[in-house]
């Protein structure tokens, strides 16, 4: 993809509830670093002329790259062209994020994982990532450069993000929870 520098990605619908605005103004207090920002995924609602709008009020034309959707037979190389994949969804009155397989399928491509509070977020990344108070944009900006200026970090936190999936989310284990946790509703109803 010709991304040769510190790539962060965003995998998903590009709407509000999504944190793309509080990720945008965090890149916005560190324009200055050598960065991509990559975008895969497309807004149903018209929302990407407000991000169009502060990509260019920040300063952050030419370090910002969308994709558009992608086939999801390619997802894998857009996850593998990122070091940290973002999730900055925000907690709204009728929505909270879940545990979308977003997460999960970067990490399983060792790509380190930095998320919000908000909803299953910290559930599925458990100690494999890192994790920022949901619209708060200095929290988020911290937690990019620290892995952004600790390549070690980095690095670790990709290998146990990958771990982390084998250990917790292969489609075995997830049916192997769900089996018990029927037998378990069933011998509690007897």
């Amino acid at each position: 993809m010709g991304l040769k520098n510190f790539v962060l990605g965003f995998v998903g619908r590009l709407e509000e509830s999504k944190g793309i605005l509080t990720l945008l103004k965090a890149l916005g207090k560190i324009k200055d670093k050598d960065f991509t920002m990559l975008f895969v995924g497309q807004s149903e609602t018209g929302f990407e002329t407000k991000i169009h709008d502060l990509i260019k009020e920040l300063g952050l034309t030419d370090k910002v790259v969308f994709t558009g959707l992608v086939p999801h037979q390619d997802i894998v190389k857009y996850y593998n062209a990122m070091d940290v994949l973002v999730i900055p969804s925000e907690t709204t009155k009728y929505w909270r994020e879940q545990t979308g397989r977003t997460i999960s399928e970067g990490m399983c491509c060792e790509t380190a994982v930095i998320g919000s509070d908000s909803g299953g977020i910290p559930e599925i990344i458990g100690g494999a990532g890192l994790i920022f108070k949901e619209k708060d944009v200095d929290d988020l900006k911290d937690k990019i450069l620290e892995l952004y200026n600790n390549p070690k970090k980095l690095r670790e936190l990709s290998k146990a993000a990958r771990a982390r999936v084998l250990m917790d989310f292969t489609p075995q284990i997830k049916a192997e929870k769900t089996y018990n946790f029927y037998k378990r509703l069933l011998n509690n109803s007897r």
